[in-house]
């Protein structure tokens, strides 16, 4: 359990499952997320995030949240972000055995870079790309959850274990929705 207190014009997104807001100091409001199984917690906060949210249900039943959460200045790109999310833990699952959480979210995070960091639940995306790339970007980090995530694969020694793998089944996501061509 992770609690995370921030001005109340705040919104956050992190790894696991959010715990209702409360008002703590003036200004301020506290939320308590809770995530079992996990090895990392991640946490993003911007009082201007646009969120996307919606739900998913697994083959097994299972209803699972999808959010996606991004800056003004992204809102083309990533007005399909969720369906991204939702496809890339659709396909995962499928490959690889369901996805074991209640929650899993993409944030649009300035990052110094092009790409993506992956947390469980949750996955950081760089700004600045097309639908195309986001797709692509979320697709792999969401990917992580399996390996680097519910495995947890010390990517440092055995990056094979976590970016290999990872990217075959990358190369077959983009081959089954982009066709040939796209690889």
């Amino acid at each position: 359990m992770v609690q995370i207190t921030v001005p109340k014009d705040f919104i956050v997104a992190a790894t696991g499952i959010a715990g209702p807001e409360t008002l703590t100091n003036e200004g301020t409001k506290t939320i308590r997320y809770t995530q079992n199984n996990i090895h990392d917690f991640a946490w993003f906060a911007d009082k201007k995030f646009f969120v996307q949210t919606d739900t998913m249900h697994l083959s097994s039943g299972r209803i699972i949240k999808a959010t996606a959460y991004y800056l003004p200045g992204e809102k083309s790109a990533w007005k399909n972000a969720v369906k991204y999310i939702k496809d890339a833990v659709r396909t995962r699952s499928a490959w690889l055995g369901e996805y074991p959480y209640d929650v899993v979210s993409a944030v649009e995070a300035p990052m110094g870079f092009a790409g993506g960091m992956e947390y469980p639940t949750i996955t950081s995306i760089s700004s600045g790309m097309g639908e195309k790339d986001l797709d692509e970007t979320i697709e792999h980090e969401v990917g992580h959850n399996w390996n680097f995530g519910i495995l947890a694969t010390n990517e440092r020694e055995y990056p094979w274990m976590d970016e290999g793998f990872n990217t075959f089944y990358d190369n077959r996501y983009v081959k089954e929705k982009y066709g040939d061509a796209a690889l």
